[in-house]
């Protein structure tokens, strides 16, 4: 699946994001960061391997990262 975040910028999101998908039992594959140093923004886009709960997952970013971080989950599609 791919996560893409978004939130206020500040020392150890990194660490904080590779904790909540170790703790989800999720493999980081890729991992690029951005972040705007003008507007303090940190931009990350995750591609993890790994099954869990999304709703659960959505809940420990939330309670780990910034107040105003915002989340965008896309499972992978299963072909046909």
């Amino acid at each position: 699946m791919v996560i893409l975040l978004q939130c206020s910028d500040r020392v150890g999101l990194v660490a904080d994001i590779a904790a909540v998908m170790a703790a989800a039992n999720l493999n980081i594959i890729s991992m690029k960061e951005f972040v705007n140093v003008d507007e303090n923004r940190f931009y990350i886009r995750l591609e993890v391997q790994g099954d869990t709960d999304l709703e659960k997952l959505q809940l420990q970013i939330k309670a780990n990262l910034p107040k105003d971080t915002e989340i965008n989950i896309r499972p992978y599609e299963k072909r046909k």
